[in-house]
């Protein structure tokens, strides 16, 4: 799907711009380590028309994005910018803080969690209902209230997509991964 029909979900076009970007990151750090789209494929599970298809594509669940990077020696960063997280005592917060994520996989899913937190913590630090949330994002409560439960398969548009309606952005990041495994397998 390229940058017109994202667009359509977005709102902000600079959010499909981003995961256009990171899409293209993520495609030359596979040639940039030597992988094929099989070998991509059988890191992750899936078949090579899947990786062609996260390649050519522009809107991942963070989990998958997540593996995908790992797999071609990358680590996703998102942050919430343009908006102050409250100091609101927020006991999952300081959990969250205090975790030591024993493998990549539960770090990512930390991450994922963190995310969608922080994104609940400023929707009710302004006293929005999730119906009210919904109108800003054009979705509907009972589709906020699915994305505030964390599902796995939250996607990464839908993140952009809340923190827009918060009025701030989802700045998203591909680094290079430190993990002595992958950089190991790597070269």
């Amino acid at each position: 799907m390229g940058l017109a029909a994202s667009a359509l979900r977005d709102l902000h076009t600079d959010d499909a711009t981003a995961r256009l970007q990171l899409r293209d990151e993520l495609v030359a750090a596979r040639f940039a380590a030597g992988l094929t789209r099989p070998e991509v494929g059988s890191e992750l599970g899936i078949t090579p028309v899947a990786v062609h298809a996260m390649e050519t594509g522009d809107n991942w669940e963070i989990a998958t994005i997540q593996r995908w990077g790992r797999a071609v020696g990358r680590q996703l960063r998102l942050e919430i910018v343009g908006l102050v997280l409250p100091d609101d005592g927020d006991v999952v917060d300081a959990v969250f803080a205090a975790l030591q994520p024993a493998t990549p996989q539960l770090a990512d899913e930390l991450a994922r969690e963190v995310l969608v937190n922080d994104i609940i913590r400023l929707r009710r630090w302004r006293g929005w209902s999730p119906a009210r949330m919904g109108a800003a994002q054009g979705v509907s409560d009972h589709a906020v209230r699915g994305f505030e439960r964390c599902p796995p398969g939250v996607r990464l548009a839908s993140c952009q997509r809340a923190v827009r309606a918060l009025n701030g952005r989802l700045a998203i990041a591909s680094e290079p991964l430190i993990d002595q495994a992958v950089t190991d397998r790597h070269g």
